[in-house]
């Protein structure tokens, strides 16, 4: 069972707002090595770190399939993925999806578009560290 962690405060991602994105574009990220462009989240007193990360996706002007990924680098290929989970939302609308991950020191949660298409995507990442 587990429990946030008290005193730990919540890890925000930049909000990130994409004109016509592509798979190649990263709408949001964290990371667990401590500060990055996209906010950081330091486990470097403990080997692993789990967290329960709330992602914010949403677009402007068609239903979007989306790819929230536990990464181990910034690499975009298949073998820099440690898990991929596929959503989709709806045309306007914004939806929230809650995921728990286990971080190794260097592991990346982010968004990217499973399709490229023209309007605009927003997305933001939430976590917090649980205990």
């Amino acid at each position: 069972m587990s429990w946030y962690l008290p005193g730990a405060p919540a890890v925000n991602s930049t909000a990130g707002t994409a004109t016509n994105p592509t798979t190649s574009v990263l709408l949001a990220q964290i990371t667990s090595s401590g500060a990055s462009t996209a906010g950081g989240m330091n486990s470097s007193l403990v080997p692993l770190t789990q967290i329960c990360a709330y992602f914010y996706l949403g677009t402007s002007t068609q239903a979007t399939t989306w790819w929230l990924e536990h990464c181990l680098s910034t690499g975009l290929g298949s073998t820099a993925i440690k898990d991929r989970t596929v959503v989709i939302t709806a045309s306007g609308q914004t939806s929230q999806f809650v995921k728990k991950y286990d971080l190794a020191k260097g592991d990346l949660v982010r968004v990217r578009v499973a399709t490229g298409f023209t309007g605009t995507a927003d997305a933001k990442i939430q976590a917090e560290q649980l205990a």
